[in-house]
């Protein structure tokens, strides 16, 4: 097992800034900018997901957990794909059940959290969809008139009143998610807030604004526009359920957990991890960037002010570190998706390589993973640092 990439200088500021904004929107204008041929929220959601951002937000969260628990290690992996799949299902309308056929969401994050060691340790995984927006507004969400898109994306999220049937393309012979229907209502109520967010990409940078330009929103009802809104920094803090200073969303995924949670932890399971091994031609064609499948930032430890002298040296006495430490000694296979405990079950063989053209019976989602670590029992949530 290699030794976690210990770094002294903590990022500072907001992770999803406008620098980074203005950065992707210029790329993007670059290209073409049609957002008929190159959806502008998926061009935003691949660029977060570009390695040398994935290694800084990697960093960005290491060092914030850090003040709940020093000893903390965080990992982080992308698995891309261009497509997603299909939701099929009926949703309240006024009081009547009407269909409702649309994409089930843009981003998949899944945290992983493991605390301790030994018989106390304990073992969290939550998760969250997002269904990303353009938006004039950040805190204003489009309220979806007619057979648009957004209108069937909200009555989907907001007002779903049945189990899902998932399917794996847009035809309609496409086959569906394998596990029969998903049940992924509370009991007694309509709609997933408890599993999705919008999240809110600016349009453009309005003169004197202060709001962030990537922000997650639930409206306060279905014919609203506004409702409560947080960072997508803080979101993914929440996610660890490592202190209650950060909004907890989501919910968890766990085989032995609550029938919702069992349930969420099954639609998970069956949508990740098919596509290791698989080249990203339609991206490529489309945007003219060459892109892994794959992302993977290593293990990253924050170990305060130290000297930075003393980590030149030591990468001075082990010429081989820097290669030792981008192995990866835990494949995302492993650690993504276990099952809710300490040990992890011996890794499946790889699938051969596939082109996205041979994926037309399989599932379409990016995932993101977040793996955090330490050997510490779980932080007392009462002694929380304030939320960034």
């Amino acid at each position: 097992m290699t030794m976690p990439k210990q770094f002294s200088h903590a990022p500072q500021g907001k992770i999803y800034s406008w620098p980074l904004w203005k950065h992707i929107e210029r790329d993007w204008l670059a290209k073409g900018g049609n957002p008929f041929k190159m959806q502008r929220e998926r061009w935003h959601l691949r660029a977060h997901q570009q390695e040398a951002r994935l290694r800084y937000l990697a960093q960005w969260l290491c060092a914030r957990l850090a003040l709940v628990d020093p000893d903390v290690r965080v990992r982080l992996a992308s698995l891309w794909v261009d497509h997603t799949p299909q939701a099929h299902g009926d949703y309240d309308a006024g009081g009547v059940p009407a269909p409702v056929d649309c994409e089930l969401a843009d981003l998949l994050i899944v945290v992983r959290t493991e605390c301790g060691k030994g018989p106390t340790a304990t073992v969290s995984q939550r998760g969250l969809f997002l269904q990303a927006k353009v938006a004039a507004d950040v805190d204003q969400l489009d309220p979806g008139y007619g057979d648009s898109s957004t209108a069937s994306e909200r009555n989907l999220l907001e007002l779903l009143c049945s189990k899902l049937d998932i399917t794996v393309g847009t035809s309609s012979k496409s086959a569906k998610l394998p596990g029969g229907t998903y049940e992924l209502r509370q009991t007694g109520q309509v709609g997933l807030a408890h599993l999705a967010r919008y999240l809110q990409i600016a349009e453009s940078k309005k003169k004197g604004t202060r709001k962030p330009p990537y922000q997650l929103l639930w409206p306060s009802a279905r014919t609203a526009a506004g409702g409560s809104a947080s960072g997508m920094g803080a979101a993914l803090l929440g996610l660890s359920e490592m202190s209650s200073a950060w909004p907890v969303l989501g919910t968890r995924l766990d085989a032995s957990g609550s029938p919702l949670e069992q349930e969420f932890e099954r639609l998970a399971q069956n949508l990740g991890l098919r596509y290791l091994n698989r080249s990203l031609g339609r991206f490529k064609r489309m945007t003219g960037q060459a892109i892994p499948r794959l992302i993977d930032t290593g293990e990253y430890q924050y170990v305060g002010p130290l000297l930075p002298l003393k980590l030149w040296l030591r990468s001075l006495l082990n010429k081989g570190m820097a290669f030792l430490l981008r192995l990866n000694p835990l494949p995302l296979r492993l650690f993504a998706l276990a099952p809710a405990g300490p040990n992890f079950p011996p890794p499946a063989p790889p699938a051969p390589p596939r082109s996205e053209e041979d994926d037309a019976g399989e599932v379409h989602i990016p995932i993101l993973y977040l793996l955090i670590q330490t050997e510490q029992a779980r932080p007392d949530q009462s002694a929380s640092p304030p939320a960034k």
